[in-house]
C-alpha cells in the first residue's frame, strides 16, 4: 500500500521504522509521518495509553506488570526514533498528551486530508 502514488501513510512507531523507509523502491513518493511522544515522561505516556485505549484494544486486557514493561519499551522506542527521524529527514510528530494530543492529531490529519 506505501508504494501506491497518492496515498499518504501515517506509520506509527511500532509497526515500520524510519530505515525501512529507504528500502521501498518508491521511497520517494512516501510521505511518513512517524508518531512519538519524546518529550513525556513513563506516567504521561503510561496515561495515554490508559486513556486513549479502547476497552478492545489488546493493551486494556493486560496486567499491570505487563503494561508498565509496555510504556517502558515505548519510552525507550521514543528516543530511538528521534534519532532514526533525523538521520533520514523524516517527519516526527509529537503526539504529546492531553488535550494538545487532541490538537496535534487532529492538525495532523487535516494536512494528510488536504494534501491528498
Amino acid at each position: 500500500m506505501l508504494e501506491i502514488e497518492g496515498i499518504d501513510s501515517v506509520i506509527d512507531m511500532y509497526d515500520f521504522l524510519p530505515a525501512d523507509i529507504c528500502k521501498l523502491q518508491n521511497k520517494d513518493k512516501v510521505k511518513a509521518n512517524f508518531l512519538a511522544y519524546p518529550g513525556l515522561s513513563l506516567e504521561e505516556i503510561k496515561f495515554n495509553v490508559i486513556h486513549y485505549a479502547k476497552p478492545t484494544d489488546w493493551i486494556a486486557q493486560v496486567n499491570e506488570e505487563y503494561l508498565n514493561d509496555c510504556v517502558k519499551r515505548f519510552y525507550a522506542r521514543n528516543d530511538q526514533l528521534v534519532k532514526a527521524c533525523c538521520k533520514y529527514n523524516l517527519k516526527l510528530v509529537d503526539t504529546k498528551c492531553g488535550e494538545d494530543r487532541n490538537l496535534v492529531l487532529n492538525q495532523l490529519f487535516n494536512e494528510i486530508v488536504n494534501d491528498g
